[in-house]
């Protein structure tokens, strides 16, 4: 069986599957290719889908279904240039994200999880602005 998969983000929001390449189309935001021996795309992928509108239960579900937990996330974060430590807010435990190069003014991501905060990281910025396929 193939690690390579396709997703697409639908206008509904919906991160939908596909074995096969999905056709460009009015109804499609984005097209990912992601293959699970490379990690780094399928993280790419659903932080890109989340900040795009993708329904977060999807993005949570499929985290959970590839093992992107606190040790992945943490592992991928650092290997990004972010740093990611634990965090206590009022919110709870989590973690609170930092890339190297930032400047101090930036905004942080915090998140229950490495993914959720860089997810909240990627948000604060202004790449996602109006992106499409």
């Amino acid at each position: 069986m193939s690690s390579i998969f396709y997703y697409y983000l639908h206008t509904n929001g919906e991160l939908i599957l596909k074995v096969l390449p999905p056709e460009p189309g009015d109804f499609v935001r984005r097209i990912w290719t992601v293959n699970l021996q490379e990690r780094e795309s399928a993280y790419i992928m659903l932080v890109e889908a989340a900040c795009l509108g993708a329904g977060m239960s999807r993005i949570l579900d499929l985290a959970k279904k590839w093992g992107m937990d606190g040790d992945d996330g943490l592992t991928f974060c650092e290997r990004m240039g972010f740093e990611c430590r634990p965090h206590e807010s009022e919110a709870g435990k989590g973690f609170l994200l930092a890339h190297k190069e930032d400047e101090p003014t930036r905004s942080r991501g915090e998140g229950s999880s490495p993914l959720l905060a860089l997810i909240s990281y990627t948000r604060a910025s202004d790449a996602f602005a109006g992106a499409s396929t």
